[in-house]
């Protein structure tokens, strides 16, 4: 009997040490488990936002290319007015005058207003700076571009010809009122 007891407690101490170790396993398996369920969160979290990010880029480059688009045209109504331009130049020189056909640009400014603007009132006299001997002055060629650009704003926003035409009034009746005021007193 006490061989048959010895023999239990021996069986009962392997059985405890497996069982620890087993739990021992167990309590390592749990810990490699909520490490991977961390990992696997973290995981799912940059690819969210990945995917984000994608989604933004995305939308970035549809507006890159819509705007290269755009500066494509742009640049497309420039040349094709640039042209334009060249074989006018070269019908004036070939003529000996400035004889322009209707509604073509005269100078480079005039075409890219035209190209972008449509086709508008340009304002135009015939006359340039350098037909009345005034070419060399770069201060008249600033004041010429300011005008022409009045000039087409003008022609392209009746708002900017109604401010032009009130200063213009304006200062009109300041003058009149100022001769009445000074012939009066």
């Amino acid at each position: 009997l006490a061989a048959a007891r010895a023999a239990v407690a021996q069986e009962l101490a392997r059985a405890e040490a497996a069982l620890t170790s087993e739990k021992e396993k167990l309590g390592r398996l749990k810990r490699e488990a909520i490490e991977l369920a961390t990992a696997h969160d973290a995981a799912v979290e940059e690819l969210s936002q990945e995917r984000k990010r994608r989604v933004e880029l995305s939308a970035e480059l549809e507006e890159a290319r819509t705007a290269r688009d755009q500066a494509a045209q742009q640049a497309a109504k420039l040349q094709q007015s640039q042209e334009q331009y060249l074989e006018v130049q070269k019908g004036a020189g070939a003529s000996g005058g400035l004889k322009f056909a209707a509604g073509a640009p005269a100078t480079v400014p005039e075409a890219a207003a035209q190209a972008i603007f449509g086709d508008l009132e340009m304002g135009r006299s015939g006359v340039t700076l350098g037909e009345l001997g005034l070419g060399d002055l770069q201060g008249l060629h600033c004041l010429d571009r300011a005008l022409q650009g009045i000039a087409v704003l003008m022609a392209w926003r009746s708002d900017m010809r109604l401010a032009v035409f009130g200063l213009w009034l304006l200062c009109h009746l300041i003058y009149m009122l100022n001769m009445v005021y000074s012939r009066v007193f």
